[in-house]
C-alpha cells in the first residue's frame, strides 16, 4: 500500500502531521465514547413523537408514560367453542410465564384476587365509599343504604362475601366492590368474566383476553430467543394445528419488534446492494484494489463515527437513524471518486490532488451539513439524532479523503486509461440531447413545467405520525380486530395532574373528577378512571369517615338488630379505624398493577404526577374548561 520510494511511502508517512490529525480526531471520539457513552439500539415508535413545546416540564412525564405503555402486550385467543378457547388460553398463559423477558401475565380472575379486593374494601369501607353510598350519606338518605343492603342480601348474583356482616351492616364494602369491578377489572371494555377468564362472544367466536408486559425492548431483534419472536412462532404453530383457532396480537412491543426486523432487512438489503455496486464500479473503472479498500475504509469510519457520536449524546441509537444513515454511503463514495479520478493520472502527488479537489468537496460538505443541521430545529428528537449521526459521519469521511488519502501510493498508467474511457462514455450519454431539434426541447420543457404546476396544486406539508410508520397488513388486521372485540372505548387521551405532593395531586384529581362526572351526565364522556377512585386523598378519606360517623352511626343499632346482631362489636371496630388511612402501600395487594402503571407516575424531577384515563370521549372541546 505504501512504498518507501513514493512521496507518501513508509519513510515519510509517519512524519506527516495530517496523519496524526486524522488519527487524533477519531481516537478522541473513541475515548469520549468509552468514558461517557454506551451503544444500544432501540426501535420505540414513541421516539418519533415530537417534544412538547407548550409544557416543557412534562417532557419527562410523557417519556415515562411512553416507556410504560411501550411494555404492554395483549393477546386474544378465539375459537367457536368456549372450552377450546379456554384450553388454548391456559396453555398460552403457561407458555408466556416460562418465557424470559415476559412479566405480569394475566389471563384469569382467580378467587384469591377477588378475595384480596374484598378484604381491602372491607378494611377501608369507611374511608372509600362508593358514589351511591356517598350521595346517600351526604343527603342523609339512610333508607337508600338499607334498601341496597337488603338487596345484596337477597340477590342470588351477589359477588361479595357476607362474613363480616356484623362489622358492615349496610354492606358499604359490597357497594364499593361493584364500583371497583366496573372500573378496574373490566376497564370500561366489553369483556365479562366467564369461568374466571376475561371473555367475550363476538361474531361467532369466544374470545379470551390475556395481557402481559415485556421486561426488554421489542427492538432487541439481535438477542437469542427473543420472546416476541417465540410468541409469534408458537401461536402460528397452534393455528396451523387447528385452523378454527385464532390469535390476535396487539401492543407497541409487537409493532417495534416487527418494524425492527423490517428495518434490519432494509439495512442489509440497502447496504449489500450499495456495497456490491460500489465494488463493481470501482473495480471496473480503476482496475485497482487501492481505491476499493480506501473507499470501504472511508465508509466504515463514517458509519462508526456517527454511531459513536450518538452513543455519547443519546441513551440509545434508534433503528430509524441507522436506516437513514445508509445515505452516507452514497455521499462518501462521491468524495472518494473526486479524489481517485485525479489520482488515476500517473504519479500524481496526493498533496496536489487534495489542493485541486478540496474547494469542491468542502462546498459540498458545508451545504450538506447545513441541510442536516436544520434538523436540530425540529421538535422531533429522532430528527436531531439523525442529524448528529449524519454530520459526524460526513466529517469523518471528509477528513479521511482530505487527510489520509493523500498518503496513498500514486496510480499506474493503465488506470488513467480506464477512467478516461468511463468519463468519455458518461460524457456522450449526457451530451447527446444537445443535438435534438429545438421543438423537441421546447416540448420537453413545457411538459416539465406542466408537471410541476399540476404537482404543486396538491402540494402540502404534513406532520403526521402515520407518515413515519405504516403497519403491515397482518398487524393492522390484528389491531383492528382487537379494538372491535375488546371495545374499551379509550379515546387515547389522558389528563396529567401535577402537584408538589401526592396528596395535592389526589385533591386536584378529585376536583377534576367532579367536572368529568358532569360530562358523563351530559353524554360527552363515557367514563374515566383515576387514582383517586382507589386512593382518595387524606382529606377525602377524613370526610368519608366523618359522614359515616355523623349520618350513619345513629342508625347502625337498628340495622344490626334487624340483622340479629348487637352493636358493641361494630362500635369498637369503627373507633379502632379512626386513624387508619389508605396509602400507596395499601394498594399493593390489589390486582391492578397494569392499571397503576398508567395512573401513577410517581415523582419526576421535583413534582408528582398522576393520570386520569378517559373513555368514549365524544367532544374534545368539552375538556377545554378543565
Amino acid at each position: 500500500m505504501f512504498s518507501p520510494k513514493a512521496p507518501g511511502g513508509v519513510s515519510n508517512i509517519f512524519r506527516n502531521k495530517n496523519l496524526y490529525i486524522w488519527l487524533g480526531g477519531h481516537l478522541l471520539l473513541i475515548l469520549l465514547f468509552l468514558f461517557t457513552g454506551g451503544l444500544s439500539v432501540g426501535t420505540s415508535l414513541y421516539a418519533i413523537l415530537p417534544e412538547t413545546n407548550e409544557l416543557k416540564e412534562l417532557i419527562h412525564v410523557e417519556e415515562e408514560m411512553a416507556q410504560r405503555m411501550n411494555r404492554n402486550i395483549t393477546i386474544l385467543v378465539g375459537s367457536p367453542e368456549f372450552s377450546v378457547a379456554k384450553e388454548r388460553a391456559e396453555a398460552l398463559i403457561l407458555f408466556l410465564e416460562d418465557l424470559p423477558g415476559i412479566q405480569e401475565v394475566t389471563g384469569e380472575v382467580d378467587q384469591q384476587s377477588l378475595g384480596n379486593i374484598q378484604d381491602f374494601l372491607h378494611e377501608y369501607r369507611h374511608r372509600a365509599l362508593s358514589t351511591q353510598s356517598l350521595n346517600a350519606l351526604e343527603n342523609g338518605d339512610i333508607s337508600t343504604l338499607q334498601q341496597n343492603a337488603f338487596f345484596y342480601l337477597s340477590s342470588p348474583f351477589s359477588m361479595g362475601g357476607l362474613d363480616h356482616l356484623d362489622e358492615d351492616p349496610f354492606l358499604l364494602a359490597q357497594d364499593k366492590f361493584q364500583d371497583f369491578i366496573d372500573s378496574t377489572l373490566l376497564s370500561s371494555n366489553a369483556m365479562d368474566i366467564k369461568e374466571s377468564m376475561l371473555h367475550r362472544e363476538y361474531q361467532g367466536k369466544h374470545w379470551i383476553l390475556i395481557t402481559a408486559k415485556t421486561s426488554l425492548s421489542g427492538s432487541a431483534v439481535e438477542i437469542k430467543e427473543n420472546p416476541l419472536e417465540l410468541i409469534l412462532e408458537q401461536t402460528s404453530l397452534w393455528v396451523a394445528q387447528d385452523n378454527q383457532l385464532e390469535y390476535l396480537l396487539s401492543g407497541v412491543p409487537f409493532h417495534s419488534y416487527l418494524s425492527a426486523k423490517k428495518s434490519q432487512r432494509e439495512i442489509s438489503l440497502l447496504s449489500t446492494l450499495s456495497t456490491v455496486f460500489i465494488l463493481l464500479l470501482i473495480i471496473m473503472v480503476f482496475r485497482s484494489l487501492q481505491p476499493l479498500w480506501a473507499t470501504l475504509c472511508s465508509i466504515g469510519l463514517g458509519v462508526v463515527s456517527g454511531l459513536i457520536s450518538c452513543g455519547i449524546v443519546f441513551d440509545e441509537v434508534n433503528i430509524f437513524t441507522i436506516v437513514f444513515g445508509t445515505s452516507l454511503i452514497g455521499i462518501t463514495v462521491d468524495y472518494s471518486f473526486h479524489y481517485f479520478t485525479h489520482w488515476a493520472q500517473k504519479s500524481r502527488l496526493g498533496s496536489s490532488i487534495r489542493k485541486e479537489i478540496l474547494p469542491g468537496i468542502t462546498v459540498g460538505l458545508l451545504t450538506t451539513l447545513i441541510s442536516y443541521g436544520s434538523f436540530f430545529f425540529c421538535p422531533f428528537p429522532l430528527m436531531r439524532q439523525i442529524a448528529l449521526f449524519s454530520m459526524v459521519g460526513l466529517i469523518s469521511s471528509f477528513s479521511t479523503v482530505a487527510l489520509f488519502y493523500p498518503l496513498l501510493n500514486p496510480s499506474r498508467e493503465k488506470t488513467l486509461i480506464r477512467v478516461n474511457k468511463a468519463a468519455s462514455i458518461i460524457k456522450d450519454l449526457f451530451q447527446s440531447p444537445s443535438n435534438w431539434p429545438r421543438w423537441i426541447k421546447m416540448l420537453l420543457a413545457l411538459g416539465i413545467l406542466l408537471y410541476l404546476f399540476l404537482g404543486f396544486q396538491d402540494f402540502s406539508i404534513q406532520n403526521r405520525l402515520s407518515d413515519y410508520y405504516t403497519m403491515g397488513p397482518q398487524m393492522l388486521r390484528w389491531e383492528q380486530a382487537s379494538r372491535e372485540i375488546i371495545d374499551h372505548g379509550s379515546s387515547g387521551i389522558y389528563l396529567t395532574v401535577q402537584g408538589e405532593t401526592l396528596q395535592q395531586c389526589l385533591e386536584r384529581s378529585e376536583s377534576m373528577g367532579i367536572s368529568l362526572s358532569a360530562l358523563q351526565n351530559s353524554g360527552e364522556l363515557g367514563s374515566f378512571v383515576a387514582l383517586h377512585q382507589f386512593l382518595p386523598s387524606k382529606m377525602e378519606q377524613q370526610r368519608h369517615y366523618q359522614l359515616v360517623e355523623e349520618n350513619m352511626l345513629p342508625h347502625v343499632r337498628d340495622q344490626l338488630l334487624a340483622l340479629g346482631y348487637g352493636q358493641e362489636h361494630w362500635q369498637q371496630n369503627f373507633s379502632d379505624n379512626k386513624n387508619h388511612y389508605i396509602d400507596l402501600q395499601s394498594l399493593e395487594s390489589l390486582p391492578i398493577n397494569s392499571l397503576m402503571d398508567s395512573l401513577y407516575l410517581g415523582k419526576i424531577d421535583s413534582a408528582y404526577y398522576i393520570n386520569i384515563l378517559l373513555f368514549d370521549l365524544t367532544d374534545l372541546k368539552a375538556l377545554e374548561p378543565l
